[in-house]
């Protein structure tokens, strides 16, 4: 799991946080028009607080299936009162639900924190986040789908989506922190695929940023318990049981309707994980005196010239089934996680080889499920420093959260 930065704000590592919907539209497909009215709005809003939601989601157009889309104007003039009055008078982060670049201009001016875009985020969306510092919530916003399937793996064609955003992300200064990416559950995707995305999130993750999902009243919901009939308002049960599932499997952020009992079920999960990983049994996989070429370092030359490092990395993980099968599958495979650390300390310069080393880290936690723990050793043998010496080295060791 991974920190998510909006501004001056954080959501913390080490919890599944709950986003509370507050649509101020007459027409979402399961509370339109309950919460169109500002002061209706904004007594959601300080509800969603009391019962220990995380962060807010303003949403002035629906976005349902068949949905007219509203103006730019329309949009902001529903959604300006209501955020003027949940900035003042909450203290949650607030995140607003547009994909007109415009209306996000003037929500980040008001003092938005998180711009969530169900269209993906254009140049334009980027460059206000940028402007702003904002988080971004970036959402897969679907393909045709595929009934039939024939076509890619929904898995790898939404991770490929999400790496190339990160690309875009970096291309305007904003870095993966500040990142957190939705797949889009029902939008363009059959039942099957969500359910795979949702049962899936690790396979998802990009290194560094954040993992949110919503299947909060959605039809995957009543497909998923059996009941494909139920109205939106009857789907709290399967709701409750896929956001536990992609809990338990690794997201960070669940967006809900029903805010007490989504909060409850989301400390059901993290002490349902925290609980069956203390009871795993650790064993350790070690590559040492990996030798890779970069170019970190605070001098100008350093980044300029660029040194080998050595990097030492000791992950723990349960081999017990390895131990009793001997297939790969069932261990850590040590030449994928070569791959994974030398992508990963590559990528970007860094001025200190504590960020490289914690890059490291949340590369293989976030790439390799089966590891619990990891400790990596960066080792800079050519430190331009006025003595003789091996090495100067930082040893870093993170746990799966």
């Amino acid at each position: 799991m991974a920190q998510f930065f909006a501004r001056d704000r954080v959501l913390a590592a080490g919890r599944t946080h709950i986003m509370a919907i507050v649509n101020v539209t007459p027409d979402s497909f399961s509370d339109g028009g309950q919460f169109l009215d500002p002061a209706a709005a904004l007594s959601r809003a300080k509800e969603a607080e009391a019962l220990g939601a995380s962060v807010l989601d303003l949403g002035a157009q629906s976005t349902r299936p068949g949905a007219v889309p509203v103006s730019a104007k329309e949009e902001w003039a529903r959604l300006e009162p209501v955020l003027t009055s949940v900035l003042r008078e909450t203290a949650l982060p607030v995140s607003v639900d547009t994909f007109y670049p415009e209306v996000a201009e003037k929500a980040a001016a008001l003092g938005a924190h998180i711009l969530n875009d169900v269209s993906g985020f254009s140049p334009e969306m980027w460059r206000v986040a940028a402007k702003y510092g904002c988080g971004c919530i970036v959402m897969h916003p679907g393909d045709p789908v595929d009934t039939a399937g024939g076509g890619e793996d929904v898995l790898l064609r939404v991770r490929r989506f999400f790496e190339e955003k990160r690309k875009e992300a970096a291309s305007f200064g904003i870095p993966a922190e500040r990142l957190c990416f939705d797949p889009g559950i029902g939008f363009g995707k059959s039942q099957t695929e969500n359910l795979r995305l949702l049962a899936n999130p690790e396979a998802l993750r990009v290194p560094g940023t954040s993992l949110l999902f919503g299947a909060s009243r959605k039809r995957v919901a009543a497909f998923a318990a059996g009941n494909p009939e139920a109205a939106p308002q009857d789907r709290l049960a399967g709701t409750l049981a896929l956001h536990t599932g992609a809990a338990l499997f690794g997201a960070d952020i669940l967006r809900a309707h029903d805010i007490r009992d989504a909060v409850e079920a989301a400390h059901a999960a993290d002490a349902l994980r925290a609980a069956r990983e203390t009871a795993v049994c650790l064993d350790t996989v070690r590559i040492r005196g990996l030798e890779i070429f970069a170019y970190h370092g605070v001098n100008p030359e350093e980044k300029r010239d660029g040194q080998p490092f050595l990097l030492d990395i000791a992950m723990r993980a349960d081999l017990r089934r390895a131990g009793e099968t001997d297939d790969l599958i069932d261990t850590v495979n040590y030449a994928a996680v070569r791959k994974a650390v030398q992508k990963a300390f590559t990528a970007e310069k860094y001025d200190l080889i504590e960020r490289a080393a914690s890059v490291v880290c949340g590369a293989v936690l976030e790439n390799f499920p089966a590891v619990r723990e990891i400790t990596v050793e960066v080792k800079k043998p050519f430190a331009p420093m006025n003595a003789k010496f091996d090495y100067v080295s930082v040893e870093m060791t993170r746990r799966r959260a």
